[in-house]
This record gives structure tokens, sequence and C-alpha cells, in this order.
């Protein structure tokens, strides 16, 4: 048991002396560890320690625009990654139920069949209208790119090498910005290809 001021935790046995805030968030976070699921403690981790991608960078406002845009495209893979398979699920396992339920004698089963065709035909059609398994593809894509980048100027290598701390900085800001400008035309043409479609539909009604 480790006491801080009011609060104690049930850590590792072995006596440990907080002697400081830092040792404190230490611990608590410690403490979180061991009561989250695995699945989400790895993303709780990946999100802790984007900082790292960016520390070296001298400009305190490069670092804070690195580190948040690559949050923001974390959180976009994951987010549609989960969406995609849980959709992708719910399908599978509704189409499942249709020929177990269509052996079962009951007089609603028409209806019951129908209903579940028409949810599963509506969760396949919301996958495909939005694209979530390319958008998660993208996204993750753009955050790896921006990840690479960062670990090739923090280990000097490359266009990287240059002993000019601000010619570094200039590089590594420009290719951030060309990883962005290829995420934002993928994002058109993806648009311009969902309006082609609409269109095509339109003209064939």
């Amino acid at each position: 048991m480790v006491k801080y001021g009011n609060m104690s935790f049930n850590c590792s046995p072995h006596p440990l002396k907080v002697n400081n805030i830092y040792m404190y968030n230490k611990i608590k976070w410690s403490v979180k560890e061991r009561n989250m699921g695995e699945r989400l403690l790895t993303k709780v981790r990946e999100y802790k320690h984007l900082y790292n991608y960016s520390v070296n960078l001298s400009f305190e406002k490069n670092q804070l625009v690195i580190t948040e845009t690559l949050k923001y495209y974390v959180k976009k893979a994951l987010l549609y990654k989960y969406t995609y398979y849980v959709a992708s699920l719910a399908s599978l396992l509704l189409n499942f139920t249709i020929p177990v339920i269509n052996q079962i004698d009951w007089l609603e089963n028409r209806v019951i069949i129908t209903i579940i065709s028409s949810v599963t035909a509506l969760i396949t059609s919301t996958i495909g209208l939005m694209g979530l398994k390319d958008k998660w593809y993208r996204s993750r894509t753009a955050a790896e790119n921006i990840k690479s980048e960062c670990i090739k100027f923090n280990a000097c290598i490359g266009i990287y090498e240059d002993e000019d701390v601000k010619r570094k900085e200039k590089n590594l800001i420009l290719n951030f910005e060309s990883i962005i400008n290829q995420d934002k035309v993928l994002w058109k043409e993806e648009l311009n290809i969902s309006n082609i479609s609409k269109v095509h539909d339109e003209n064939k009604k």
C-alpha cells in the first residue's frame, strides 16, 4: 500500500517513496492500467506517447500542431475501424439468423425475416455509403506517415541529417504539410466519386 496525502494505492509489494507530483501521477497511471481492458489500454497508451514523436522540435507551436494532428488521425482511424467491425459483425449475425428463423414454425416468420433483411441491407448500404473501411485506411496511413517523418527527424536520417536545426524543422513541416495535402486530395476524390455515383443513379431513374 502506497499513501500520498489522504489517498492510498494498491501497487507493487515493494516499498515506494512518493517524493513529488511526478511520482504520484506515475503511480496513479499504473493503478488505472490494471483496471482497464487490454484494447482500451492500448488506445490510451498510443495517445499518451504521441507527444514523443514531436518532443525534439524546438518550437512549441510546431510540437502542438503535430501532436494534435496525430491524435486527430489516430482517433479517426480507431473510430472508423471499430464502427466498421461492429457494423460488419452485426450484418453477419443478422444474416445468420434468417435461415434459423426460417426453420421455426412461427406465423410471424415472414414479418421477422423481412425486418431482419431490411436492417441487414441498411447496415450493408451504410458501410458502403460511408466508406468506413477506406476512411479507416486513409486516416491510419496519414498517422503512420507522420510518425515515420517524426522518427526520421528524431534519428537524423536522410534529409534530416542537416546540423541546422531550423532547416531540419522546416523540412519536417514541409513533409508534414505534404502528407496532410495528400489526405485532402484523397478526400476530394472520394467526394467526387460519391457525387458521380449519385448523378448516375438519378439518371437511371
